[in-house]
């Protein structure tokens, strides 16, 4: 899932930088394309805002064939868990829109690792705090009812702007049925069915 925590030009830092130009194509477009190249995924779905100022963010993930959903800018649990039930995925692998060099072997790593571990794991992550990999590969794959769970009972500011960050996604997960807090990739691979992916936009 590419997610916007806020409208792709409201950045102080770099304004529109999802859709800054890299080797004459723009970085999401550079992302979504390697995100087509990771095993397992059904598809890929852009959660953006409704903000005017991110029109060509979804214009561009019309043309390139993705899937689009938008939402509230200020209550991006909100919008992600839409663009979810959008898409009838029960899987979420998240992937932050300033990520535009993910390796996709990384991504299929991941959701093979979910997948094969999700009845004691509800969670696979390669970031903080047991981060396994450099900063722009990051990956979290968990359940969509967990996500589901945390919209229905959280009103916490920090859980509505940051979805899966920190514990708030395993938090949601451990009061389902499933009884563990998550494994790692790193764990994943020294042990060395298809999901929904939905990119999400992060500026």
């Amino acid at each position: 899932m590419c997610r916007h925590r806020r409208g792709a030009h409201d950045v102080v830092r770099l304004p529109g930088k999802v859709l800054l130009p890299a080797a004459g194509r723009p970085l999401l477009q550079i992302l979504i394309e390697r995100l087509r190249r990771a095993p397992g995924l059904d598809g890929v779905v852009i959660a953006t805002t409704v903000n005017a100022s991110d029109d060509p963010v979804a214009a561009l993930g019309e043309r390139l064939g993705v899937g689009i959903f938008r939402g509230s800018e200020g209550d991006v649990l909100g919008r992600v868990c839409g663009a979810l039930r959008a898409s009838r995925a029960d899987v979420c692998v998240e992937i932050t829109g300033d990520c535009p060099l993910i390796d996709p072997a990384i991504v299929g790593e991941a959701l093979t690792e979910f997948l094969s571990t999700r009845d004691v794991h509800p969670y696979v992550s390669n970031s903080a705090p047991h981060r396994s990999v450099p900063a722009g590969l990051d990956v979290q794959v968990f359940f969509a009812e967990a996500l589901f769970q945390l919209e229905a009972t959280t009103g916490d500011p920090e859980d509505r702007e940051h979805v899966s960050y920190g514990s708030t996604v395993r938090r949601a997960a451990i009061t389902g049925t499933r009884a563990s807090s998550g494994t790692r990739l790193a764990q994943a691979r020294r042990r060395s069915s298809s999901r929904s992916t939905i990119p999400r936009t992060t500026t």
